[in-house]
């Protein structure tokens, strides 16, 4: 029986950038990365369970020496869509980009923070990943059947210019777009006050994407709370809301899988890091959603999560 969910393979927490949204960061203190032995044991495992697509994340997952041995691997097992979660820069050399890709590799999600030097590159608190990223974008849709999904956490230092961001991912001729909220823990949870943005402007900066929503094939968001869409950019059918039920129900990561998500007997879909408030109580996506951030409530209260759940027509 083929399993539809992701296998998610976590192959360590070293990285070679050093970003401030960072929400594993602190964990590669405690966790070495993984020996080849066991991930390949893991990939066997997932081939057993049912499991025919693998994402390879961390850390940076390109920077192993033994990363290009993986990938073979899990072709030689019998996976049919072998992913990365990469911050690119590696794709940015020729011979990289074209040895992992004949390995197997057949999907790759590049973690692009910024639509320009400036922005990304004080994110990633890395000078010159942003040309490097750039560069391992274009490497790659060399290779046309390659499927190529840009990611962006959503902070106080790039959701200002989310619209001309946009913008820009349409110019480099990538059609899947994810934006991803901002998880309180690591990097993120100690600059946290200093990161978010707070719900009426994320809100209103998102929303305004639905100008230029047609121009993806695919256009995600990950673990905002639902009440911040309106109505309009909820009912585009490239739109794709990854909330807690979806979470849960899609992938499956192994390596390091600390409990979040959870469905309590009450059919509620729980994540340790949110609360249900007692207008999520109300809301109609309630069970699904996961709720607020606890670290956002703890700054800022409900206030604003009750007017936007009523002006979104979410209770």
């Amino acid at each position: 029986m083929v399993n539809n969910k992701n296998l998610i393979v976590l192959t360590g927490f070293s990285c070679n950038n050093n970003c401030i949204i960072c929400s594993v960061k602190d964990k590669m203190v405690n966790y070495p990365d993984r020996s080849f032995e066991d991930l390949c044991n893991e990939l066997k495992k997932g081939i057993k369970n049912g499991f025919n697509w693998v994402e390879f994340t961390g850390g940076e997952p390109t920077i192993r020496s033994d990363i290009i041995k993986l990938v073979e691997t899990a072709k030689e097992l019998g996976y049919q869509k072998i992913a990365f979660s990469t911050n690119g820069r590696l794709f940015s050399y020729n011979e990289f980009c074209q040895k992992i890709i004949q390995a197997g590799l057949n999907k790759i999600t590049f973690s692009l923070l910024g639509p320009d030097k400036k922005i990304h590159d004080s994110i990633s608190r890395t000078p010159g990943s942003f040309t490097e990223i750039i560069k391992g974008i274009k490497n790659v849709q060399q290779f046309s059947d390659i499927h190529i999904n840009i990611s962006t956490v959503i902070s106080k230092l790039n959701y200002k210019s989310i619209k001309s961001f946009g913008r820009f991912i349409i110019s480099l001729g990538v059609k899947n777009w994810y934006l991803l909220d901002l998880i309180p823990d690591g990097n993120a949870k100690k600059f946290y006050p200093d990161l978010v943005v707070r719900l009426n402007n994320l809100s209103k900066e998102l929303n305004g994407l639905v100008e230029i929503s047609d121009n993806f094939n695919e256009f995600g968001f990950f673990d905002f709370p639902l009440c911040i869409f309106s109505p309009e950019l909820r009912s585009k059918t490239n739109a794709c809301f990854v909330n807690a039920k979806m979470r849960l129900e899609t992938s499956q990561q192994v390596g390091y899988n600390p409990k979040r998500i959870e469905l309590d007997s009450e059919g509620i879909y729980r994540d340790v890091y949110r609360e249900n408030t007692g207008i999520c109580r109300k809301c109609k996506y309630y069970k699904n959603c996961g709720g607020i951030w606890n670290n956002y409530l703890n700054l800022f209260g409900v206030k604003e999560v009750v007017k936007l759940a009523k002006k979104n027509n979410c209770l």
